[in-house]
């Protein structure tokens, strides 16, 4: 196998990974010795960059640096609070976690510049809403089952049975929640906002509003609503240029018409005194 022929295998091998890093991102339940599959996806996703290109640039954007610079900068200062042990170590944690996502991004920028734009995109949005459809169904499963048998099926599949978590369930003052394939229905907020601005189907459309209703988080419903709200803005904005057009077109007919009317009026009074004289 030559150079070229093993790049492209990677590079189709890196665009499958990259669907399934982000198809995975929102699926808090999936895991492996305690650690996210989506954390291990990253991982292996800029090892196989790092494999092809033998280097990795960084982003240099400021925003994006101090996006991630700051899990650091909590992390020290934790350790100098009066948080306990676990809590100082939870920090320092969460801040090392989110290096290959950092990483990450810097490969999929990097992949955006070499290959087509547009293809990255389309994959990473195929993904999200790959995700989101199986979230409304795993939802709609979820309460089903709870409100006509009592049975948690987080609980029973992700807890009891497999061992990935300890917790997988929305629990709040005592009152349980459908949450999707997570602990905690926050993490619909951001991917029901992108369902409903990558799908047009209304009945989709719909579904994530009613499952927004019922996870019982305001983030999500709120999100949702305001989305909802912008559309409606933009569509009604559209209709009305669309109307604007419509009434410009129709006057310039009009015009028209009434030119052609003049003109032939005109032509008619020549002939006709032409043959009086």
């Amino acid at each position: 196998m030559n150079r070229v022929e093993q790049d492209t295998r990677i590079d189709k091998a890196m665009q499958r990974m990259l669907f399934f890093m982000v198809f995975v991102s929102p699926l808090l339940v999936l895991q492996i010795v305690r650690k996210e599959v989506f954390l291990w996806l990253q991982v292996t996703f800029v090892t196989m960059f790092f494999y092809k290109e033998k280097k990795i640039e960084l982003i240099k954007e400021p925003l994006i640096v101090m996006l991630f610079a700051e899990p650091f900068i909590a992390g020290v200062f934790a350790q100098f609070s009066s948080m306990t042990e676990t809590y100082k170590r939870t920090a320092i944690n969460l801040a090392i976690m989110a290096l290959p996502l950092y990483f990450a991004i810097c490969c999929i920028i990097k992949l955006m510049k070499d290959k087509s734009y547009k293809t990255i995109i389309k994959i990473i949005v195929n993904a999200i809403k790959m995700v989101v459809l199986v979230e409304l169904v795993w939802i709609f499963i979820q309460l089903l089952l709870y409100r006509l048998f009592g049975v948690d099926i987080n609980q029973l599949i992700f807890v009891d049975l497999l061992h990935l978590v300890e917790n997988a369930s929305f629990i709040r003052s005592w009152i349980w929640y459908p949450s999707g394939l997570s602990w905690h229905s926050a993490v619909l907020a951001p991917l029901f906002v992108m369902g409903i601005l990558f799908f047009d189907n209304p009945v989709i459309r719909i579904l994530i509003v009613i499952e927004s209703c019922v996870c019982g988080n305001r983030t999500t419903l709120l999100g949702v609503m305001c989305c909802l709200l912008l559309l409606l803005l933009k569509t009604m904005h559209m209709r009305k240029i669309k109307i604007e057009k419509e009434k410009d077109t129709s006057d310039y007919s009009y015009i028209d018409c009434s030119c052609c009317n003049i003109n032939s009026n005109w032509y008619r009074t020549e002939i006709f005194n032409k043959n009086i004289w």
